[in-house]
């Protein structure tokens, strides 16, 4: 008789992740239908941008400085981005949730359909492949990449403002365009803003 422990493969592994113990000694409920549902707002959520919202939006000037994807000499991606060394990309295999997670977003009614079945009230939506639009020390050009990912996500979640709110971006090294850009956003009905950990891109000053 063997004395190896019995290996059992749950049909589901990542069942656990859509559970809630112990919520019903809880003063309100965390499931989406109940009537003492907890309000709830995921503070943390990305944007799935078109490869182009950048390039749709910037001077033609820009477009070589923009970020992309680059292929090397044996067929590697790299991610190109003006202030980091190039990157190598990866391509993993998800499952699960995981899998799901990676093909989702990229439209509000797929986020909207989301945030029902999760019993998520609204979100607060940063950028995704946009993050690098404060990767420069050309704080022109930074902000330029703010605004075109501010047009962008104003056009995709503006009109579901009140469930999908996106932030603004502010490239602050640039004072004068900062504060246009932020005037602008309040007039649109931006609730948010997100800026960078210090005014210019560079070194920590430390």
């Amino acid at each position: 008789m063997s004395t190896e422990p019995e290996s059992r493969i749950h049909p589901d592994p990542n069942l656990w992740r859509q559970s809630t113990p112990g919520s019903e000694s809880w003063p309100r409920s965390p499931q989406p239908s109940a009537d003492n549902k907890f309000f709830m707002a995921s503070a943390d959520c990305h944007a799935q941008e078109p490869l182009d919202f950048l390039s749709a939006r910037m001077p033609e000037k820009y477009h070589e400085r923009l970020p992309a994807v680059i292929l090397g000499g044996d067929g590697t991606k790299w991610q190109k981005t003006e202030g980091y060394r190039p990157t190598k990309l990866f391509n993993f295999k998800f499952e699960g949730e995981d899998l799901e997670r990676s093909q989702a977003g990229f439209t509000p009614d797929e986020r909207l359909a989301a945030l029902d079945r999760d019993g998520v009230d609204c979100e607060l939506i940063f950028p995704n492949k946009g993050l690098t639009v404060w990767a420069t020390p050309d704080t022109a050009f930074s902000q330029g990449m703010c605004r075109a990912w501010n047009e962008w996500a104003w056009e995709e979640f503006g009109p579901h403002n009140d469930r999908l709110s996106p932030v603004a971006c502010i490239a602050p090294g640039d004072m004068d365009g900062a504060i246009a850009e932020i005037e602008l956003a309040a007039k649109l009905g931006f609730r948010a803003l997100a800026l960078p950990t210090k005014p210019e891109w560079g070194p920590p000053d430390f």
